[in-house]
């Protein structure tokens, strides 16, 4: 099974026309639909709020067939939200309103006790805001540096700006997670906002000096993705191309598929194993072009609306 820690969002989205759009997204939320929709069992923990769009939330969850932790919900704090303008190309740029929201107070007692009713955790998908926001984030942190067997980590910055300037040592902790990760997945504009002024492949070789076991998948946007292994080996895939109606929950759809292509092939274990990693050339390109043209999918549709499983086998 794959674990989707982190963030639900509600996303409001300009219409233009002074209106706004409202739809379930945030980081983690968003791949964990793109994981299940490929047909993987995927696990969703979040504190979700006890708010009408908290209700939502638990009720797309029960749609979607997502499990989560029933002693999660109701929370006292209401849900984040986002307000989201789209650019002449598509791209979503987003004000959030993160204070002393459901998904920003998860604590080391809730994570362990959900965490504890389940002997199947392979892969675990940590992300973006939940990285950094306390006290989720430390408990995140506090809970896999010792939990064993440990899961294969996912880590994806999915950095945003406006709000990560504000946090103190953002840096620093998002190393940290780099160090536990075995797979470390990040956009161009990531890499360039953690290593200013840096050229890509130097880039890469900063984060390999923070962890030189971890596989690194850069997306660059419209011209695909590179995936860099630490045998120093690089692999190129380019998008389906597509009409692009805007691109939001692009890169939580990329993950998702990704987790869920590995999962589905054995990557992380047989059922019954503990977490392994076992992954080879082959099962690389497939999963990187899986991953890519499951992006762009998403990006024919207005909001995050990942694919399914046979609308990605239908273009492959």
């Amino acid at each position: 099974m794959v674990f989707i820690i982190g963030e639900y969002v509600i996303d409001l989205i300009d219409d233009g026309e002074s209106k706004y759009s409202r739809y379930l997204g945030g980081c983690g939320l968003n791949c964990a639909v793109a994981c299940v929709n490929q047909n993987v069992a995927t696990s969703f923990i979040s504190p979700i709020s006890e708010d009408e769009n908290g209700k939502k939330v638990v009720n797309y969850l029960v749609e979607k067939e997502i499990l989560f932790d029933p002693d999660l919900c109701n929370n006292k704090a209401p849900s984040t939200l986002a307000l989201a303008t789209i650019d002449e190309n598509g791209a979503a740029k987003y004000d959030f309103y993160l204070k002393n929201t459901a998904s920003m107070v998860l604590s080391s007692e809730e994570l362990l006790n959900t965490l504890s009713n389940h002997s199947d955790m392979k892969a675990v998908h940590i992300a973006s805001l939940s990285l950094l926001l306390n006290p989720t984030s430390s408990a995140i942190y506090d809970v896999l540096s010792f939990v064993t067997p440990r899961p294969v980590i996912f880590v994806d910055p999915n950095i945003r700006i406006q709000e990560v300037v504000k946090i103190p040592n953002w840096k620093k902790k998002l190393f940290n997670f780099f160090e536990l990760a075995r797979i470390i997945k990040l956009s161009d504009e990531d890499l360039s906002f953690i290593f200013p002024e840096t050229e890509i492949n130097q880039a890469i070789e900063n984060l390999k000096e923070i962890n030189n076991e971890a596989h690194i998948i850069l997306t660059k946007g419209e011209n695909g993705a590179s995936w860099y292994t630490p045998t120093n080996k690089i692999f190129n895939q380019e998008n389906y191309k597509v009409k692009v109606v805007d691109t939001v929950g692009s890169g939580d759809t990329f993950s998702g598929s990704l987790l869920a292509y590995l999962s589905k092939n054995g990557v992380f274990g047989e059922d019954g194993e503990s977490p392994k990693f076992r992954i080879n050339d082959e099962v690389i390109e497939k999963a990187l072009k899986y991953a890519c043209f499951s992006a762009s999918l998403n990006c024919t549709k207005q909001g995050c609306n990942p694919p399914t499983y046979k609308e990605v086998e239908e273009i492959l």
